[in-house]
């Protein structure tokens, strides 16, 4: 449409249809976005003859810039922190022949402040150095802080190459109550509780015996809530060691 020289107002129309529905992170998918910032491109490219254009804070003028036909497809970036405070009007005019495309960005980059989560994990082991047929034993730890009750957690804990876990506590858990089921997936001991209520503080025996020789690792334990994946925490690997 940007290239159809026969209807040149469905093209201007269709442009501004797609910059006044941009969304933060483009046009609905990577493809629908590169397609529509091609357009947006050839669009203002294939009208420039020459311009001046003039961009205005609060009605004075702070930056002239002229745009010729062999360089419209050179981006300029102007900055207008110097002559804005907290509420200011921006005017951008042009003379001359030509059509031009341009953005005003608020902010371009915002620091990243990490979230704190509600639900945290964490394990503790005896030993990192093991001769083979040596037991080494540990808790995995897990704290609820939210204010509503969770339905239902999943606790991974990992088996390192090289070792067995052993899961007889886990049974005795089940019985008194303590948790719901466990299962083993691919060498991970999968433990589901169910409910979880706020200010609750888990503690699981993690229990692994040496069968060879390897320095391996313990990768992370995670927690997570089954109906609010993004609710999750998560260890830091451990590398242990038998001979």
């Amino acid at each position: 449409m940007a290239l159809d020289d026969l209807r040149p107002f469905y093209s201007t129309a269709g442009t501004r249809y797609l910059l006044n529905h941009r969304t933060t992170t483009g046009f609905f998918g990577t493809r629908d976005t590169v397609v529509a910032f091609q357009a947006i491109a050839n669009q203002a490219i294939l009208e420039v003859d020459e311009m001046t254009v003039t961009v205005s804070v609060d009605g004075s003028p702070v930056h002239e810039e002229t745009v010729v036909e062999d360089d419209a497809e050179v981006t300029r970036y102007i900055d207008l922190r110097p002559y804005v405070d907290d509420e200011f009007e921006v005017t951008i005019e042009s003379t001359g022949v030509g059509q031009i495309a341009f953005q005003l960005i608020s902010s371009y980059y915002v620091p990243y402040e990490p979230m704190i989560l509600p639900i945290d994990i964490d394990v503790v082991i005896d030993d990192i150095n093991v001769s083979i047929g040596d037991i080494i034993n540990g808790t995995v730890s897990i704290t609820y802080n939210g204010t509503d009750p969770l339905q239902m957690i999943l606790i991974e804990m990992p088996t390192p190459a090289g070792f067995e876990q052993m899961t007889w506590d886990l049974d005795t858990m089940i019985e008194d109550g303590d948790i719901d089921n466990w299962e083993i997936d691919d060498g991970t001991v999968l433990v589901y509780i169910t409910p979880i209520d706020p200010d609750s503080e888990i503690e699981l025996p993690y229990t692994i015996r040496a069968d060879l020789s390897a320095t391996s690792t313990i990768a992370s334990m995670v927690v997570y809530d089954m109906y609010q994946p993004g609710l999750r925490a998560e260890t830091p690997e451990i590398t242990i060691t038998s001979a």
